[in-house]
């Protein structure tokens, strides 16, 4: 079995090193490459952090986890119950059975919702008309969010919805 080393040639030594079982390799053309290799992984370390795609919100944890849940709860409370109370809408099995809301919230580094990207949603059984997804997410575009949130994008599941 053998492995090519192509190396740039330098005055007395060969272009090619071939390593066999009986030929030695050349630690200039292996320290060559481990630099190479070195420098490629420092840059790539150093970089920007890659986001792999939206973070679902029931992955939180610890003090992001706890942070979201505030929020949600005042979002029901002061956000969703008076959008609803607006369009007077009440959620129950004798009428309307939920209002859902499914996206993403991309939060920027100063803490303000920057982006929201519905998933899915669901407006008393048809589509949500686009007035009330509006009245939903203004909540979260006049609220800052904490540090620990900040940065990310959250894959979000708002609303509330009977089985009857």
């Amino acid at each position: 079995m053998s492995l090519m080393l192509r190396c740039r040639a330098t005055p007395g030594h060969h272009a090619d090193y071939t390593r066999q079982e009986n030929h030695r390799v050349s630690w200039r053309c292996i320290h060559r490459r481990l630099m190479v290799i070195m420098a490629g992984s420092l840059l790539l370390s150093c970089g920007p952090v890659m986001n792999l795609g939206p973070v679902p919100e029931y992955r939180l944890e610890g003090i992001r986890a706890e942070s979201w849940r505030m929020i949600k709860k005042d979002f029901y409370h002061n956000g969703f119950l008076s959008c609803l109370a607006e369009k007077k809408v009440t959620v129950s099995c004798a009428g309307c059975t939920g209002v859902i809301l499914r996206g993403v919230i991309h939060v920027n580094r100063e803490g303000q919702m920057s982006r929201f990207d519905r998933t899915y949603s669901r407006y008393c059984g048809d589509d949500m008309p686009p007035d009330v997804e509006k009245c939903l997410i203004m909540f979260f575009r006049s609220i800052e969010f904490p540090r620990e949130l900040r940065g990310i994008s959250l894959e979000v599941d708002l609303g509330r919805a009977l089985k009857c």
